[in-house]
């Protein structure tokens, strides 16, 4: 995959009743991470999903259930074992990841003192860099 083409980091955390299992932390998906991974470590996620790589992070992007999925386990740091990992997917807590926080590439600045640290939205968080260049 072409660098170009990735996604912004995106964070998450779990749905509240999902926390105690999984952690209440904000994890981070990266894609730039994802294809940065080693062959090795990426066949044995390809034959665990049944999918390749590529496909699993196309198919993340068209919000396909199984892809999350996917996605959030190996972000998340493998908490559980696959086949035990059961969080309420549909309400994963999403958000551009703030600038400042180490790796990333998010548009999104953090808040600064005496600001509000809501979550900003951006137009579309899974839109690639070269799409958001071209339309600003």
């Amino acid at each position: 995959m072409d660098k170009d083409s990735l996604v912004d980091d995106l964070q998450f955390r779990f749905a509240p009743e999902d926390r105690e299992a999984y952690g209440g932390d904000w994890h981070t998906y990266s894609e730039l991470d994802m294809i940065s991974m080693r062959g090795r470590d990426l066949m044995q996620l390809e034959a665990l999903f049944g999918v390749p790589m590529p496909d699993l992070m196309r198919a993340f992007r068209a919000d396909a259930t199984y892809a999350t999925m996917a996605v959030a386990w190996i972000a998340a740091g493998r908490p559980v074992e696959w086949r035990e990992f059961n969080p309420l997917i549909m309400q994963l807590e999403w958000r551009a990841k703030p600038i400042g926080d180490e790796p990333g590439k998010s548009q999104v600045p953090a808040s600064g003192p005496g600001e509000s640290n809501t979550v900003q939205t951006v137009s579309d968080p899974f839109a690639t860099t070269q799409e958001q260049e071209s339309t600003s």
